[in-house]
């Protein structure tokens, strides 16, 4: 199947239904289309999923960060209402995880996409009309903060007066300690 014939139920079908391996030029071809849905359904199988290893040979890590870029900018910026693709908020409960889950050292290009993800979320922000900053700020930058240590790395905000505003008000929802349970 070339890629102009790529629908997303077919590929629904080739990579949600059908198993066995992938090759990569194909895996590769549907993480250039331009359209949302396909790249969103790439997202689900892949990455929340876990099928990265039916891709063969495997992807290098930094075309999945690369991927992963491009797919949470077009999101946050157009909020999708479509099945596979995520709204802008969704797209946070894909990102924390990347931060939270990282290691405290080691694994240099996870943390150069963590970084790269940071400039990202600056920019969108700075860029943002209200809809999209607050996607940003509630969505994922109150939760990336929850973990202290993500704190010192996002500090670099507070040297621009608008970032300033999105990290202190992140940070007074996620410095807040937790209520007990009744």
């Amino acid at each position: 199947m070339s890629s102009s014939d790529l629908t997303v139920q077919a590929l629904e079908k080739r990579i949600m239904v059908e198993t066995g391996p992938i090759s990569r030029t194909e895996a590769e071809a549907w993480m250039q289309s331009d359209d949302l849905q396909i790249l969103g359904l790439v997202v689900q199988a892949f990455v929340d999923y876990g099928d990265l290893e039916r891709i063969e040979p495997r992807l290098d890590m930094q075309v999945v960060y690369d991927f992963l870029l491009k797919y949470y900018e077009r999101c946050i910026r157009e909020d999708p209402q479509c099945e596979w693709a995520d709204r802008r908020y969704v797209v946070g409960d894909h990102i924390v995880p990347w931060y939270h889950g990282a290691p405290e050292t080691g694994d240099e290009p996870r943390q150069e996409f963590l970084t790269r993800v940071k400039q990202l979320l600056a920019r969108l922000y700075l860029d943002g009309d209200e809809d999209v900053r607050d996607a940003i700020v509630c969505g994922t930058i109150e939760h990336i903060l929850e973990q202290p240590r993500w704190r010192e790395f996002f500090k670099d905000w507070c040297d621009d007066p608008i970032l300033r505003g999105a990290y202190d008000y992140a940070m007074e929802w996620a410095a807040k300690p937790e209520e007990p349970e009744a």
